[in-house]
């Protein structure tokens, strides 16, 4: 790979971290081509070059956010095990779902991009349904693995959901604590 290319790959992913941040700090709105090239640190111009549209760098940004949450779920997968205690198999369960970085405003964050995805266009929205049914996939793995065989993917997923979407809205903190302890209950009982 020549020096250009490293550059231009380097510069790429400058933009999609400014993007990214961007995202998870104050919203999709805020994710402008002015925006990102300014926290980025690169010239106007170079967004359109890389992403032809606003629509083309937000998808590139949430296929990055599911790259890294699906590593993640790869990881909390070869952890998981049937002696796993309920609350160690919901720590995994919301590493597995929401990827590694589960501080506050990550998770708050990631909460506001599901929903502005499904409002933003049809594309964006599609590509959510996409990663869903691979999220949904490794999350059923990760049940299994952990002997929650009879636990629904769509009532834990709803539970941890429901639980950040609610704690980031009331502005509480430690939320991936506040996930961990309502998932919990859930797979005690059904243990």
């Amino acid at each position: 790979m020549s020096a250009a290319q490293v550059r231009g790959q380097q510069r790429r992913s400058a933009i999609l971290d400014a993007a990214t941040s961007l995202l998870f700090g104050s919203g999709m709105s805020a994710v402008t081509h002015r925006q990102v090239a300014a926290a980025a640190n690169v010239p106007l111009g170079s967004i359109r070059y890389y992403f032809s549209t606003r629509e083309d760098l937000l998808l590139a940004a949430v296929d990055r956010l599911e790259t890294e949450r699906s590593l993640a779920a790869d990881k909390a997968l070869v952890e998981a095990s049937e002696s796993a205690t309920p609350r160690e198999a919901a720590e995994l369960f919301l590493l597995a779902f929401y990827g590694p970085d589960l501080s506050d405003r990550r998770l708050a964050g990631y909460v506001g991009i599901v929903v502005d995805c499904s409002r933003e266009s049809e594309r964006l929205s599609l590509r959510m349904r996409e990663h869903r049914q691979i999220m949904d996939r490794q999350l059923r793995d990760l049940l299994d693995a952990c002997g929650y065989r009879h636990v629904p993917v769509s009532l834990a997923t709803a539970v941890v959901d429901g639980s950040l979407l609610n704690a980031a809205a009331l502005r509480l903190s430690d939320l991936a604590n506040i996930a961990v302890q309502e998932l919990t209950p859930l797979l005690t009982r059904s243990g």
